[in-house]
């Protein structure tokens, strides 16, 4: 498990890594979330790189920024306050096909 602090520093790390799940907050300091995508998908696509599974998590959960978000290049969505038993079957649930295929 890693972390990041803000944006700038969850970009570059995605990108000198690859990570079965990252978990990205939408409202970080210096780069939010959605740009952060954005910038990956675009370096994944100009590099040949591997996609990345990414969920957002914000507690802003209205239609309209579900769509925001997914449209920035993230997978999924998981609103907070986010209970870690329930993410973990969330995730489980959700990205199970991705931890099989990657096991091989």
């Amino acid at each position: 498990v890693e972390q990041a602090e803000n944006g700038e520093e969850g970009l570059a790390k995605m990108q000198a890594g690859l990570y079965h799940l990252v978990l990205c907050d939408v409202m970080m300091p210096v780069m939010d979330g959605c740009e952060c995508l954005r910038r990956l998908r675009k370096w994944e696509t100009e590099n040949n790189r591997r996609h990345q599974v990414v969920v957002a998590l914000s507690a802003n959960s209205d239609e309209e920024d579900v769509a925001k978000y997914l449209a920035a290049g993230m997978d999924k969505f998981y609103p907070k306050p986010v209970k870690i038993k329930g993410l973990l079957a969330a995730c489980e649930k959700d990205f199970m096909d991705l931890t099989e295929t990657d096991s091989a």
